[in-house]
């Protein structure tokens, strides 16, 4: 992979954010927390560095998702009753909201765009929760609510496709990389 140089500020933020959602959808999440890191280290104080800063948190959840990390087999319990991994996504959800209202628009506007990110994954495990539930009750399944569910979720990522290029991206290839392996 060919290193770029890094700047420090956030006029090279997108070729970073490219940089590291590329290493989420490889599923290489040490190379991608290096990135970041890396920028963040060399940024002066402020909003794109608070907001780099937040970045490894995403990681965290991302790696957590893709490792099904709201799946609990212990005591056959699938789902796990706290869902930690939701509550992740939106302490880092409530996060990003704050650096929304920097003074830094490309900060705002990217942080923006991951808070939108972080909320349909939360409702692809609320999803995965609600298709739990029907599984495992004895009463026939009501795949119209489902199915309307993820059309939503559908509809909300083509509308914003052209914000959530980069993160969509790496979000379907984590998703088929899951459902492969």
């Amino acid at each position: 992979m060919h290193m770029h140089k890094v700047t420090g500020n956030s006029d090279n933020m997108e070729e970073i954010l490219s940089l590291f959602f590329s290493q989420i959808s490889l599923l290489c999440f040490d190379k991608a927390k290096e990135i970041v890191e890396r920028e963040r280290d060399t940024s002066p104080a402020g909003p794109y560095r608070l907001f780099l800063s937040q970045l490894p948190n995403l990681l965290i959840a991302e790696k957590s998702y893709v490792e099904l990390g709201f799946v609990s087999s212990k005591n056959k319990i699938f789902l796990r009753k706290d869902n930690s991994l939701k509550s992740m996504y939106e302490q880092l959800r409530q996060d990003l909201h704050k650096l929304e209202e920097s003074s830094d628009i490309k900060v705002a506007l990217m942080a923006g765009k991951i808070c939108h990110y972080l909320m349909l994954r939360s409702q692809l495990i609320d999803i995965y929760e609600k298709l739990y539930g029907m599984g495992s009750s004895n009463r026939p399944m009501k795949c119209e609510e489902v199915l309307t569910q993820v059309e939503g979720i559908l509809d909300a990522i083509l509308k914003s496709q052209s914000d959530l290029n980069m993160i969509k991206a790496s979000c379907m290839l984590v998703e088929i990389k899951a459902y492969i392996s």
